[in-house]
């Protein structure tokens, strides 16, 4: 779920919008499994590496009109930039997360 930082999560209004019967927060080894990611640094782009489609990304709806989204590159090094093709080589992420 990508939201707001100050926007309540109301996991049951949720959980009946995107039509299941209850959302689950996924664990560190999941998280690696499925993202290659570790807590703390979860982005939407981490869906790169969910080729079972595991994951389903919901989006506020308040988000939509934003002039622009910023997402770090899956990894907790406070990496963000507005312009996707101008992120930083991998090696220069100061990561310890294999992204093999």
């Amino acid at each position: 779920l990508i939201a707001r930082a100050e926007a309540p999560l109301r996991t049951a209004l949720i959980s009946r919008q995107l039509g299941v019967s209850r959302l689950s927060f996924a664990t560190s080894g999941e998280l690696m499994d499925m993202l290659r990611t570790l807590p703390g640094a979860i982005s939407p782009l981490g869906l790169l590496f969910d080729g079972e489609r595991k994951v389903r990304l919901a989006i506020d709806r308040t988000l939509r009109g934003e002039e622009r989204e910023i997402a770090q590159p899956s990894c907790a090094c406070g990496c963000a930039q507005e312009d996707p093709t101008s992120f930083p080589e991998e090696e220069d992420w100061g990561c310890d997360v294999d992204r093999a």
